[in-house]
């Protein structure tokens, strides 16, 4: 999804009525019960992903009905999430039907909560009314409505039970009044960053600046428009292993990056070679470190493992090809950073696989095919590799 391409449809002067909510909770039903015979299917711009549109007449008004994908959050983890967001905030509906499944409110209610985030006014449909009573779950409605501040209709969607009550309800949609607490740090920084937001968005948006994950980059993290450069947690690249485009917004990405981009704006060439998954975390007095792939989906993979629950160590190496692809570590960091230069470099690593796994590997033992592939290595690896030879 490119968010300077509008979603398809042929009623674009008409309000909005969106139906939202989590896969297999009925919304279908009700798009087909609200819209009738004639409805318009088709993908949005960019992606495999359909959404259907059609008309209908709500107290007297014209408006038009939009299916969203289902989805399990409107924090984007899968193409139909993407898009479903991207409904919501291009087409800025007059109204939400949040289809919430009656037997399973919880996973409904985070749905409603990143609606009350986006201010988006709502009415739910608690839906498959019949079902949760068969289960002995019956939902005090009135109450539900005031917590979350919008109107709650009962529906059985299939039987048609309820359709009139939601449709009458869409006069009275409002955004949800639930208010979720992040803690004083990151509310306070909330606070400051909020107000410098809706210009950063008007400004890629205005500008034709193609996005998707977020801004895409070529290999000198130019973006579409000339002379404008991204990096960080804006930038979109590809991976260095998959070559999929995608966004790893962590700080050694972001700031080769960076450096990448500053050259190239000095008018030195500089490629970007890709970002790398990684993350590392202190887990009750354990660090813990994974670099690149260290959970392979896909066949050709080799996984070495060793296990040492008596000194609380444990270490994976992933290989591909005799190169290696990912490692992840806990108990000891030693030697994550060569492994890290092994990753980017792509050589293979067969003579040294033993030493990989060993606690004693570091840059020192990564010295020989440094030397043997300088082309593969970066400058700043060349440099620790071959002037210190030592440290991990």
């Amino acid at each position: 999804m490119h968010s300077a391409k509008k979603a398809p449809t042929e009623h674009a002067e008409l309000p909005v009525v969106a139906l939202v909510g989590n896969p297999n909770v009925g919304k279908s039903v009700f798009f087909s019960l609200m819209t009738g015979r004639y409805v318009v299917v088709s993908n949005y711009p960019g992606t495999t992903v359909e959404v259907s549109s059609g008309t209908a007449r709500f107290a007297g008004r014209q408006m038009e009905v939009v299916d969203t994908p289902g989805v399990n959050s409107l924090i984007p983890r899968s193409e139909d999430e993407e898009v479903a967001r991207a409904i919501l905030i291009d087409r800025k509906p007059a109204a939400v039907v949040q289809v919430a499944d009656g037997k399973n409110l919880r996973r409904s209610l985070m749905i409603t909560t990143q609606l009350a985030e986006m201010g988006l006014p709502v009415t739910m449909a608690l839906n498959m009314w019949d079902e949760a009573l068969d289960r002995g779950i019956d939902v005090d409605t009135a109450a539900l409505s005031r917590i979350t501040g919008v109107p709650v209709v009962k529906t059985v969607a299939v039987q048609k039970q309820g359709i009139g009550a939601l449709q009458s309800s869409l006069a009275e949609a409002k955004p949800p009044s639930l208010r979720i607490n992040y803690g004083p740090e990151i509310e306070a920084e909330i606070e400051r960053l909020a107000p410098l937001l809706p210009a950063g968005r008007m400004v890629v948006a205005e500008s034709g600046i193609e996005t998707h994950w977020g801004i895409i980059t070529d290999e000198h993290q130019q973006s579409s428009a000339r002379d404008v450069y991204a990096a960080g947690d804006v930038a979109e690249t590809e991976d260095l292993l998959t070559r999929e485009r995608t966004v790893h917004a962590i700080w050694p990405n972001a700031s080769e990056q960076g450096r990448v981009a500053g050259f190239n704006m000095a008018g030195q060439e500089r490629s970007y070679p890709g970002s790398l998954a990684m993350n590392a975390v202190d887990f009750y007095g354990t660090p813990v470190m994974a670099v690149g792939n260290v959970r392979p989906r896909e066949e050709g993979f080799e996984e070495v493992v060793d296990y040492r629950p008596e000194r609380g160590l444990y270490r994976k190496m992933v290989l591909r090809e005799g190169k290696l692809a990912g490692l992840l570590v806990v108990g000891e960091m030693r030697g994550t950073g060569a492994a890290l230069a092994l990753i980017k470099a792509g050589v293979p690593v067969e003579e040294i696989r033993e030493l990989i796994m060993s606690d004693e590997f570091d840059y020192a033992k990564i010295v020989r095919l440094v030397k043997a592939y300088p082309e593969a290595f970066g400058e700043r690896e060349f440099r620790l590799t071959v002037r210190s030879g030592a440290g991990g």
